[in-house]
């Protein structure tokens, strides 16, 4: 396979991938926080455009009251043909969201992700971020882009579930077909890959990362996204 027909970031570096984003979400920097914050996004089905244009309206924050935020619904309004989707969050991400920009309040029609100016920020900016971190984890890996991420979430949904239905609706496509061609490439991946994809513990919310240490918390935030389809399963 060619370089530039890659389309998702490798899954058995993932993990890395998350380390790499919680590393621009200490930057000093508020532009890179913001874009950070959409990174993860994209690691949850997101499209730049949808991220583009969340208002705090389409958040609900779930409190506990013994740790604050304990997780977060996410509404996700389609950009293109297809369905509005709801997405748990976890509370980390949720907390990235409401913290990068240092606000302690928001307006409900106010934008969650805004630049400088308070408007919807344009889709090569989140798309620059996104290969900047690629380079440093990747070196010299040409065609992945901020969109990658988002063939990434289908991939790993899929190769955690096996639910090709369940993948259908988180990225919101009206049509099956669409999704299969998100998670078709996962024939493709290497012997050697498989089993870190698909041993990730045994589908309980508290078996993160396959049960290995340090996987970062940011990490918790794809197993809350299926937590409740996995326990029904």
């Amino acid at each position: 396979m060619d370089a530039g027909d890659i389309k998702w970031f490798p899954l058995d570096r993932v993990v890395s991938l998350e380390r790499a984003i919680s590393r621009e979400l200490e930057s000093t920097r508020t532009a890179r926080r913001r874009d950070a914050v959409a990174c993860f996004l994209g690691l949850c089905g997101l499209r730049s455009s949808e991220i583009s244009q969340l208002i705090f309206r389409d958040m609900q924050v779930i409190y506990n009251e013994s740790k604050g935020v304990d997780y977060g619904l996410l509404r996700v309004r389609t950009t293109k043909k297809g369905n509005d989707r709801t997405l748990n969050l976890h509370a980390s991400l949720v907390s990235s969201m409401l913290g990068w920009n240092g606000l302690r309040s928001f307006k409900p029609n106010e934008l969650i992700l805004p630049n400088c100016h308070g408007r919807k920020v344009r889709r090569d900016q989140f798309n620059n971020t996104a290969k900047k971190i690629f380079a440093c984890l990747l070196g010299n890996l040409h065609g992945l882009t901020f969109h990658s991420l988002r063939h990434t979430f289908a991939m790993r949904a899929y190769a955690k579930t096996g639910d090709i239905r369940l993948v259908q609706r988180k990225l919101g496509h009206t049509a099956v077909r669409t999704t299969e061609v998100y998670v078709r490439s996962l024939a493709e991946l290497p012997d050697d890959c498989m089993p870190r994809v698909a041993g990730w513990g045994d589908g309980t919310p508290d078996d993160y990362g396959g049960g290995q240490s340090g996987d970062g918390e940011m990490n918790r935030a794809f197993t809350v996204l299926f937590a409740d389809e996995l326990k029904a399963g």
